[in-house]
């Protein structure tokens, strides 16, 4: 899986940590889940265990592999968010100290997210978190992308980059001055996409 799990540290918890992940992403995709579990590393002597295990927050419905967490605005809390197969929309949760809050749910553009097609890939976010990019949500191989608030969750901006018939994008990466995006393509081929500092395609 490229990221079906993600770990980052509770919001005003010392020594605790966030694990989220998938289940059944690829044994049973109509039918998938997401969970998380608490960790505290002050139990069982400073080495750590599990305080809160295998946690549901959603359950039901085709889901992909991709997930991705992002830090909030306030540089605090956490946005943990995961498209959903079944219904083209992105979920988001947000993660504060008084727990995880959610789900928020984004309808996608039309297009993305068909199933039989779009269960891999990759979610990912610029190095300050304001832009994303999925590999595996379009048919006929595509890169969606859209601006992200880190403040509000809020998606905009919302658009498709078509790579080309039967050349499946599956892996991403941003560079760090978010004009370019490098996407691996299933023939193991590497595409660069160049993009102006407000993210049209250049």
């Amino acid at each position: 899986y490229t990221n079906a799990v993600t770990a980052f540290p509770a919001p005003g918890q010392p020594q605790r940590y966030y694990l989220f992940y998938r289940n059944s992403v690829a044994l049973n995709p109509i039918d998938s889940s997401m969970s998380f579990c608490l960790i505290d590393m002050t139990l069982n002597g400073g080495l750590g265990d599990v305080a809160v295990k295998n946690k549901r927050l959603y359950t039901g419905g085709a889901l992909g592999e991709r997930m991705l967490a992002i830090k909030h605005g306030n540089g605090r809390d956490w946005w943990v968010m995961s498209d959903f197969v079944s219904d083209s929309t992105m979920y988001q949760y947000l993660v504060t100290p008084e727990g995880v809050q959610g789900p928020f749910v984004y309808p996608l553009i039309g297009g993305v997210n068909q199933y039989n097609a779009t269960t891999i890939g990759q979610l990912v976010g610029t190095a300050d978190g304001t832009r994303l990019a999925s590999a595996g949500l379009v048919e006929g191989g595509g890169v969606w992308m859209c601006d992200f608030d880190r403040c509000t969750g809020a998606l905009s901006n919302q658009r498709v980059y078509f790579i080309g018939n039967e050349r499946y994008p599956y892996g991403l990466c941003f560079s760090p001055d978010k004009t370019k995006l490098y996407v691996s393509i299933t023939d193991e081929n590497l595409i660069q996409l160049c993009f102006s500092t407000d993210g049209d395609r250049s």
